[in-house]
């Protein structure tokens, strides 16, 4: 959207990644955003950042918002406002 919108550019994960290597940072955490894991979360964020294991200290992936079963349901079940 605001590579779009704004002709601001977006870095995607491998190459933010590769900015924080270069720029010697040790401990990296990725807090992702999308709500259930499938697809998009798995190629765009887990692949991409498996390829730095080992390049940093530590490098960590948050989980998603609905990150088991019981969350899903829990969000299904609850009242619609």
């Amino acid at each position: 959207m605001l590579r779009d919108r704004d002709g601001l550019p977006v870095p995607d994960v491998a190459e933010s990644l590769e900015f924080l290597a270069n720029e010697g940072y040790s401990k990296v955490v990725i807090m992702p955003t999308h709500m259930i894991e499938g697809e998009e979360y798995n190629n765009k964020i887990v692949a991409p950042a498996r390829a730095f294991e080992g390049r940093f200290e530590s490098l960590k992936t948050g989980k998603v918002l609905l990150s088991d079963r019981k969350e899903i349901g829990r969000a299904s079940c609850r009242e619609r406002v």
